[in-house]
């Protein structure tokens, strides 16, 4: 939505860490004059708690868009890190007045392997039609303390009259009305 890059005007806290605990909060105004109704004011908080192998968090934002309508996200997620591999999983719900919900989830882990790192998730969306899922798998090798070299392998399935304009394919793709693309990708990614 209107702030799904950058919220105008915001005001935000992030709380110190209290035994695992920190809160984040942030108010914003848009920049919209008095007398139209286009705005983006709103709010948004997160909760976050991390000890040992184990993260959790949620947070719920809304705004107006104006004109009586609103934009609501709420989300949680899950990672614990058993040793030997990771396992992470997130939800969410998005609101729209006037318009479906979008009800969303991710599953995915991690493992490592020789000088690297595997790599693995399948994510899901629903607006009650319309569906998109993705898997995707890949490796990144450490070449060194900052330097990894990476690829994965990922696909993507729309069903229920899934449009390309609302569930793009990779690598900039197109899929036909319930279609599907898959896309490979390697890369270098280094640090200074």
């Amino acid at each position: 939505g209107s702030v799904a890059v950058r919220a105008s005007n915001s005001v935000g806290y992030v709380s110190p860490n209290m035994g695992g605990f920190d809160v984040w909060a942030q108010v914003y105004t848009g920049e919209a004059a008095s007398n139209v109704n286009a705005t983006a004011d709103g709010g948004q908080f997160q909760v976050n708690y991390g000890a040992g192998p184990l993260n959790l968090s949620a947070a719920y934002g809304k705004t107006n868009a104006g004109s009586g309508v609103d934009s609501e996200v709420s989300n949680a997620a899950a990672m614990y890190n058993f040793g030997a591999f990771t396992l992470q999983g997130y939800v969410q719900k998005n609101k729209l007045t006037g318009s479906h919900d979008i009800d969303g989830y991710l599953v995915g882990g991690s493992m490592p392997m020789g000088a690297g790192l595997i790599r693995a998730s399948y994510s899901n969306t629903d607006n009650g039609t319309a569906k998109t899922g993705q898997f995707a798998i890949g490796y990144v090798y450490n070449l060194s303390k900052t330097t990894q070299l990476y690829g994965t392998f990922a696909s993507v399935t729309n069903d229920g009259y899934a449009s390309a304009a609302a569930t793009p394919g990779l690598n900039g793709g197109s899929p036909s009305l319930n279609g599907s693309s898959t896309g490979i990708d390697v890369g270098l990614s280094m640090g200074f």
